[in-house]
């Protein structure tokens, strides 16, 4: 990748202790197609608690799951959004990025850094399919989430 181009962004910590980690799964087939735009994985939610009283901290997001494009073809993709209280959380400048644009199953894994302020968080996971050919009715797939966090001094 040339310099200046780099699609990610760095959140820098001191190397703390994990002072507390949240980690749920699912195992359910999930489906959405284009025209349902943007929504919430089902049951990717969790809410981590403050662990050291006003202390800023780092959450380490970790994502996973196994996903398809079922019918997909040239172009068409799904992007997946990670939110902390409301707000995308980087890997881009854009708060998304694509996290499946294949027409076979795959095991696919992303993880988030980002610097939160004292207090509780809620991290949710959202995703969307773009249905860019238009040739069959994009439709995506997912299951066997999982939504881990790791909190950080």
């Amino acid at each position: 990748i040339a310099q200046g181009n780099e699609r990610s962004s760095v959140a820098i910590a001191n190397g703390g202790a994990v002072e507390s980690m949240r980690t749920i799964t699912d195992d359910a087939r999930e489906y959405i197609q284009a025209a349902d735009g943007l929504r919430q994985v089902a049951n990717m939610s969790v809410v981590v608690p403050d662990a050291v009283a006003n202390s800023a901290d780092l959450l380490v997001i970790t994502y996973s799951a196994t996903a398809i494009d079922f019918l997909a073809g040239t172009g068409d993709w799904m992007k997946l959004v990670v939110t902390v209280d409301g707000t995308a959380v980087p890997p881009t400048d854009t708060g998304y990025f694509q996290f499946c644009s294949s027409s076979t199953w795959n095991s696919l894994s992303h993880q988030f850094a980002v610097k939160v302020p004292a207090g509780s968080h809620t991290v949710k996971v959202y995703w969307q399919v773009f249905d860019e050919g238009a040739a069959d009715p994009l439709i995506g797939l997912m299951e066997s989430k999982t939504l881990s966090v790791q909190r950080h001094n």
